[in-house]
């Protein structure tokens, strides 16, 4: 129960950016904690399909960046696909229950876990990040997705002018402590 307790408390601390006090220099971790990339702690990190997908009125939800709000899918006002449309993807492209969505243009550095199983697919503008779930805690890592060092990492690698985009190569050398 203290072990459980304690692992909670650092998971905590971790999550409000609250992991380094005044007994940890900067950029040091704590004792049993080590840095990995992202690329490192996951099975697939891609993004949505390049080419414009054929719009359907019924069918496949697509979702784009408008969709993500509050840490949630918004299915309410999707454009949809076809199913065949769907099916042809590649199943990298396919988001599955404990996948992790993360917005890397324009609004980039939203990341939205996916807790439910539903047949969908996302633009281009969205990675797909799929942990490994025997190294890495999938609430772990969307919550430090969420924090400003991860944010801070986004920004730096962003390219562009008009609207910033976060590559999927910058993505994955993102550094994430463990």
């Amino acid at each position: 129960e203290q072990i459980k307790t304690y692992r909670q408390a650092v998971l905590k601390a971790a999550f409000e950016g609250k992991l380094t006090n005044k007994n940890i220099k900067e950029g040091e971790l704590p004792e049993g904690w080590r840095e990995k990339k992202l690329n490192e702690l996951c099975e697939l990190i891609t993004d949505g399909d390049h080419q414009a997908p054929p719009q359907s009125n019924q069918g496949i939800p697509f979702i784009v960046i408008s969709n993500l709000n509050n840490g949630k899918i918004d299915f309410s006002n999707t454009r949809f696909v076809t199913k065949d449309y769907y099916e042809n993807l590649s199943d990298k492209r396919k988001p599955q229950k404990g996948d992790i969505l993360y917005t890397v243009t324009g609004s980039f550095g939203i990341p939205i876990y996916i807790n439910f199983e539903k047949e969908f697919c996302f633009q281009r503008h969205i990675g797909l990040i799929r942990p490994k779930k025997e190294i890495v805690d999938h609430k772990y890592l969307t919550f430090y997705l969420t924090s400003n060092s991860c944010y801070k990492q986004a920004l730096a690698v962003a390219t562009g002018t008009a609207q910033k985009t976060v590559p999927l190569k910058g993505l994955r050398n993102f550094i994430i402590p463990v």
